[in-house]
């Protein structure tokens, strides 16, 4: 997992395209006359769309392996939802 971040940080670090306006303008001294706009097709939005929903799906799937290994390697989750309510009991007494 320390690589891949790693590997994300050199690879935003080494990018040196320029996407903002402003930043042009400071790099070159010469203020901008135009800018190409994004044209976003239909397949753009449906790729986008299935992008979120397949990172949707990861995190919950992710969450739900993460409760499974807590409930087998930890403590069972039933003793772990008593030990929260204690808590919150003892912290945050009713009347």
């Amino acid at each position: 997992m320390g690589f891949s971040v790693g590997a994300a940080s050199l690879r935003e670090y080494s990018d040196r395209r320029v996407r903002d306006m402003e930043i042009m303008e400071r790099l070159t001294g010469v203020p901008v006359l135009s800018v190409i706009p994004s044209i976003v097709t239909l397949e753009d939005s449906a790729r986008q769309k299935k992008r979120t929903i397949i990172w949707a799906g990861t995190a919950v799937a992710g969450i739900f392996l993460a409760l499974i290994l807590f409930h087998f390697f930890v403590m069972d989750l039933y003793v772990f939802y008593a030990k929260l309510v204690r808590l919150f009991q003892s912290r945050f007494p009713v009347g």
